[in-house]
C-alpha cells in the first residue's frame, strides 16, 4: 500500500489549491449552465468548452489539463496497486486467461509507460496556455514549450528540462515499441520467475525461489514508486512556479 496517494502527492501544492479555489468551481458552474441547458433542450448548439468570457474559456482549458494530469496519476496509482499484488498464486483465479505471471506484470508495467509518457506532453500544453507562447495546442509537446520558453528567456526553461529529461527514458521504450511492436522491459531485466519455468515441466517451484523472484520484483516496483514520485515533484515545481501566471489571468476576468 502506498504511504501518501500519488494524486495526494500532486493536488498538495500551491496550484493544486489554486485549482480548488479557482478552476473546479468556474468548470463546475459552466457545466451547470450545460447540464441546464440540456434538461430544457436548448443545448443543440451550445458547446460546453466555449461557454463564459474569453477569459473563463482560457482558465477552463487550464483546469481541463490540470484534471488530465490528475487523472494520470491517478491511473499510475492503481498500476503500483495492481503490481504490489499480495499473492502471486492468486494470479489465476482473479485473472483466469493470464498465460503465466510474467504476463501480468508485463501488462501493467506497459500501462506504467503509456500513462508517464503522456506528462510532459499535457504539462507542455497546460504552460503553452499559463505562458501564452502560442503554440498551436494540438501540436504542442513538452519539448516545444520548452523551446519557446527557452526563446523568450524564462526562468522555468530548466524545469521542463529535467521533466523531459526524467521521462525520456520511458517515452523512448514506449517509442520503440510502438515503432517496431516490440521492446523489452528494462524493469523485468535480470527477474526470473521460477513458477513460470517450472511449470513447462509440471512442477511447482519451491517456495525460496518464490521469494527470491518476490524479493525482486518488490525492489523494481520501489524503483517505479520513486520514479513516479519524482515525476510528480518536478510538476508541482514548475506549476508553482507558475503560480503568478495563473493569478494574471484570473486578474484579466
Amino acid at each position: 500500500m502506498l504511504k501518501v496517494k500519488t494524486t495526494e502527492e500532486f493536488t498538495n501544492s500551491e496550484f493544486g489549491n489554486e485549482y480548488v479555489r479557482i478552476l473546479a468551481p468556474l468548470a463546475g458552474k459552466h457545466m451547470g449552465i450545460f447540464l441546464d441547458a440540456i434538461k430544457n433542450r436548448t443545448a443543440d448548439n451550445l458547446d460546453y468548452n466555449l461557454i463564459g468570457t474569453a477569459n473563463e474559456i482560457t482558465l477552463k482549458k487550464i483546469s481541463n489539463y490540470y484534471g488530465l494530469l490528475h487523472t494520470v496519476f491517478e491511473d499510475l496509482g492503481l498500476v503500483l496497486s495492481f503490481l504490489r499484488v499480495n499473492e502471486r498464486s492468486k494470479l489465476y483465479e482473479l485473472f483466469p486467461e493470464l498465460e503465466n505471471d510474467e504476463q501480468y506484470y508485463v501488462y501493467h508495467l506497459e500501462n506504467y509507460i503509456i500513462r508517464i509518457s503522456t506528462v510532459s506532453d499535457l504539462v507542455g500544453k497546460l504552460g503553452n496556455i499559463l505562458y501564452k507562447t502560442g503554440i498551436d495546442d494540438e501540436k504542442c509537446n513538452g519539448h516545444k514549450f520548452k523551446e519557446a520558453l527557452s526563446k523568450i528567456g524564462s526562468s522555468k526553461t530548466a524545469m521542463i528540462e529535467k521533466l523531459l529529461i526524467r521521462t525520456k527514458e520511458i517515452k523512448d521504450i514506449r517509442h520503440k515499441k510502438i515503432h517496431t511492436g516490440e521492446s523489452e522491459l528494462p524493469y523485468l531485466t535480470g527477474i526470473v520467475f521460477y513458477s513460470d519455468l517450472m511449470k513447462l515441466i509440471n512442477e511447482k517451484a519451491s517456495p525460496i525461489l518464490d521469494e527470491y523472484t518476490d524479493k525482486n520484483l518488490i525492489a523494481e516496483i520501489d524503483k517505479i514508486e520513486t520514479e513516479i514520485f519524482e515525476v510528480i515533484s518536478i510538476v508541482n515545481d514548475f506549476l508553482d512556479a507558475s503560480i503568478d501566471k495563473l493569478k494574471d489571468l484570473v486578474k484579466e476576468e
